[in-house]
Formats: structure tokens, C-alpha cells, sequence
């Protein structure tokens, strides 16, 4: 799924055509990471791969990708210097700041960490649809703009792009949860580890491979950076305060990367067969049920950004959830955006 993907977003030049709005181009994960492979590598000091290594480099559409998962990514490709800022304001704090924050505010606002290029990001995945085998469905486990970014239309950029990506591909439809920080309370308690916490943590203790591998695949300190980079994109305020939250875990963020660069479709080809569990919603849901107390809490949490999918074509549709039987036990509400 992701080759096929990728090679229609290549065949609509999106890749070398700045967006309308923002003016960013989107490009795979892993092309990023082969664009800017050595800056990586001299900034973070890890195993990023570098154009020249023995290892062999996959990319997205090479024929052994199997995978039914693809990131895409909302890049500046700009030729600017190491020293350029993501957000208008940043080069005064840093000015007023102690030799400490100011390796901070850089860490997360500018291109001297060249994961800051990534304004925003989307992963897709193909589903399996038990009760409609035929259908072609693709889902949006994700979609980031980043908060350390002041680009406009990020989010309205990738949703033009995917729907066309899409209809291209003839996939049926996109569907989607709107995750939210209530609805997983439901069954478990949310993370409660901040940035800060997650900086000041000491160095990953996961030994090196001692085999060689004839194919590039990042180590654990790698999806450890790229995961942890990507994930704090995600960050929000709560009504223009001061007090961040995540919608999503930072485990989560990874196993999707993980997914992603594992290249395998066999767990996809194994749901094909796998038991349907049909849900339903009772005439007085419980706190944890979908419908109940904190579905309710987090969907209107969450208006703005149901709102936001209505204005491309989304429709709120609880069939996902209650038959579609594509999501997990958590009840964030449901929505499908049809193509044909």
C-alpha cells in the first residue's frame, strides 16, 4: 500500500511542489531521512543513515516495501542556513535566554535540529473491513501540525493532498478516530510525563547490533529520536494556556513509526481472517462504553477539530467503531470521509 501511495503522490509532483498554503512539500518519512541523513547524523550523533554507508537504502517504492503503513511529512526544503527559526519571536527569547534554555528554544525551534524541517505530518494505514472485505479503506491513525511552527494551512494542506492521493489510488474510503485525552480514560490512564521529564531522562542503555545487517533499518536509539520528535509535534495547550497535553501517547507515535520501517504486511494479510467482534451501543452506555460519559467528554473536547474534517467532506459514523470492528476498545468517535 505505502509504494502504491508513493508513487502517485511522485506522479503528482507534490514532492517537488511547494503546497499552495504553507508552501511546504510532502515527502515520505523515510525520504526525509535519506535527504538529511548526515545532518542527523552530526547533530544527534546516532546511527542515521549517510548516502555512501555499505548498508542498503529501501525506499518507499521499492518493490520488497510491503508495508500497509506510510508517514508523510510536511518538510521546508529550503536551501536556508542551520540558523533559521520555525516562529516569528524566537530569535528575541533566545537573545534574553541563560546558555542552558537557549540550547533548548534551538533544540526545538530550529533548523540546527533538522527534525524541525518536518512542520507536520500524517501516517496512513490500509484496514482490513471484516464486513466489507471488498472495500479499499485507508485510515489517518495521525495527523500533526507542530505547535513550534507559525506555517498556516499545514493540516488543510495534507487533508487537499491525501483525498487526492486517494482517489488516485481508488481506495473507497478514509476513516479516522478523533482521539482525545478524556476518551482514554476510559480504560487507562493517560500519560502523565512531560517534555521536560522526557529531556532530562539520561541516555538510552539499548546495546548497539553486532550483526551486520545488508539493509538499513534505524536502531533502537533512532526510533527512539524520531518517535520522540515527532510525537511532541503533537503538543497542545488547553484553551490558550500554559499547561501542555497530548492526545497521544509517545509509545503509540512509535509502534506506528516501528510499523512503518518493518516494511510487512504479513500481520494485514492475517486480520484478513481474523474474528469480527460486532459492538453496539446500549440505550444507557456506561462511563467507559462509546456514547457514555467520557466519549461525550472528549467529543466535544474535540469540536474544533471534528469541524475541521467536516470541511472535507467527513461525516461522524459510529458503524466504524460499533462494526467496522477496525479500532481498538477505546471509544473516541468515528468519522468517514467516502471517495466515490
Amino acid at each position: 500500500m505505502s509504494a502504491e501511495l508513493y508513487n502517485a503522490l511522485l506522479r503528482g509532483k507534490t514532492t517537488t511542489t511547494p503546497s499552495k498554503r504553507s508552501g511546504l512539500n510532502m515527502i515520505s518519512l523515510k525520504e526525509f531521512l535519506y535527504k538529511y541523513g548526515e545532518e542527523l547524523y552530526d547533530y544527534y550523533g546516532e546511527d542515521f543513515f549517510v548516502e555512501g554507508d555499505i548498508q542498503r537504502w529501501l525506499n518507499d517504492t521499492h518493490e520488497e516495501n510491503k508495508s500497509r503503513t506510510i508517514i508523510l511529512c510536511m518538510v521546508d526544503l529550503s536551501e536556508s542556513d542551520h540558523h533559521i527559526v520555525t516562529k516569528k519571536g524566537i530569535k528575541k527569547k533566545m537573545r534574553k535566554a541563560g546558555a542552558i534554555r537557549r540550547r533548548r528554544i534551538k533544540h526545538r525551534y530550529s533548523y540546527e535540529n533538522p527534525m524541525n524541517r518536518i512542520h507536520g505530518y500524517i501516517i496512513l494505514t490500509q484496514e482490513n473491513i471484516h464486513p466489507y472485505p471488498e472495500r479499499k479503506v485507508i485510515s489517518i491513525p495521525l495527523i500533526v501540525s507542530s505547535p513550534f511552527s507559525d506555517k498556516r494551512g499545514i493540516g488543510s494542506d495534507m487533508m487537499d493532498i491525501i483525498i487526492q492521493l486517494t482517489i488516485d489510488c481508488k481506495f473507497d474510503d478514509i476513516i479516522l478516530e478523533v482521539s482525545n485525552e478524556y476518551a482514554w480514560r476510559a480504560y487507562e490512564d493517560d500519560q502523565s510525563e512531560s517534555e521536560e521529564e522526557y529531556e532530562s531522562e539520561s541516555e538510552s542503555e539499548y546495546g548497539s547490533e553486532e550483526e551486520f545487517e545488508e539493509d538499513w533499518y534505524p536502531t533502537e536509539e533512532v526510533l527512539d529520536i524520531i518517535s520522540h520528535e515527532l510525537w511532541r509535534k503533537s503538543m497542545r495547550k488547553a484553551n490558550g494556556g500554559d499547561t501542555p497535553y497530548y492526545n497521544i501517547g509517545a509509545d503509540y507515535v512509535y509502534s506506528c513509526i516501528k510499523e512503518y520501517f518493518d516494511a510487512d504486511n504479513s500481520a494485514y494479510e492475517e486480520d484478513k481472517h481474523g474474528k469480527h467482534t460486532q459492538k453496539r451501543i446500549s440505550e444507557d452506555p456506561k462511563d467507559n462504553e462509546y456514547g457514555g460519559y467520557w466519549y461525550q467528554r472528549g467529543k466535544k473536547s474535540q469540536m474544533r477539530l471534528m469541524e475541521f474534517y467536516e470541511k472535507f467532506g467527513f461525516i461522524e459514523d459510529p458503524s466504524i467503531y460499533l462494526e467496522w470492528d477496525c479500532y481498538d476498545k477505546n471509544p473516541f468517535p468515528t468519522m468517514r470521509r467516502p471517495i466515490k
